[in-house]
């Protein structure tokens, strides 16, 4: 289904219509489908739980929350991890979750979890094909320091259907976090994983990429992973303050 379709089917739902409704107020000349066959369709490319749908409850499925439905609780404030909180089961479960899907990292509220927790599975660009590789890194309650220098990146999200922007992140950034045994870290990231650790450091604030991007359009996975091919990852400037350099390219 093409974006600009899907763009009205999401407003719908947002406005409350089932998608039987939908279907039949809306699209039918446009869908020549059965209601089932579309269900389906607008189910697994809006990236619905059905049982979450069906019922109007969540679901226990470990699975995603996407902006189809849950919009308004990926746009909050996670809250911060207070000290000698019991925190093993989020991270199992955010673990388990990079585990089994193909993502460079995940913030926990996109799984359900609003708590600033971020997993971290593969920040570089050569370990993508790489089946089973993780970074296996956790960082509680991360705080940008600094940012420096400027690279733009076609970024794609979990949370955000098939919406691919091109971000503009800094080269690198001075991050102050925690570990899981509650230890402070100061640690310097550069290059792609900069640009990992800033995606889900917005989602923490409610931020998502759609947001930021300096342009946007509407790919699958295989159509996203040619585009990448040929449009790849761009370093613009290593030095120079991020916000002054984002001026430039907003210009």
């Amino acid at each position: 289904m093409k974006r600009e379709l899907m763009e009205r089917i999401l407003k719908e739902l947002h406005e409350g219509n089932k998608l039987e409704s939908i279907l039949k107020a809306c699209y039918q000349e446009e869908i020549p489908l059965s209601f089932d066959c579309f269900q389906e369709k607008v189910i697994e490319k809006l990236g619905i739980d059905q049982e979450s749908y069906e019922t109007g409850k969540p679901s226990q499925k470990l699975r995603a929350y996407t902006i189809a439905l849950e919009e308004e609780f990926l746009r909050q404030r996670s809250k911060e991890v207070e000290k000698g909180e019991m925190i093993d089961e989020d991270l199992q479960k955010l673990e388990k979750y990079c585990q089994e899907h193909e993502v460079f990292a995940m913030a926990a509220v996109q799984i359900g979890i609003p708590k600033r927790i971020i997993y971290l599975k593969n920040t570089t660009l050569e370990n993508v094909e790489e089946e089973g590789y993780d970074e296996h890194r956790v960082l509680i309650n991360p705080v940008i320091l600094k940012r420096e220098g400027l690279t733009k990146y076609w970024e794609a999200c979990a949370s955000c259907l098939d919406y691919t922007g091109l971000v503009a992140r800094p080269y690198r950034i001075v991050v102050e976090y925690q570990t899981i045994s509650g230890e402070k870290q100061k640690e310097t990231f550069e290059g792609f994983e900069s640009t990992v650790l800033s995606h889900e450091y917005d989602h923490l604030n409610g931020i998502l990429h759609p947001d930021v991007a300096l342009e946007l359009k509407w790919m699958d996975k295989e159509e996203r992973k040619a585009f990448r091919e040929i449009h790849g990852y761009e370093i613009l400037w290593k030095e120079g303050d991020y916000e002054k350099l984002l001026e430039q390219v907003k210009a």
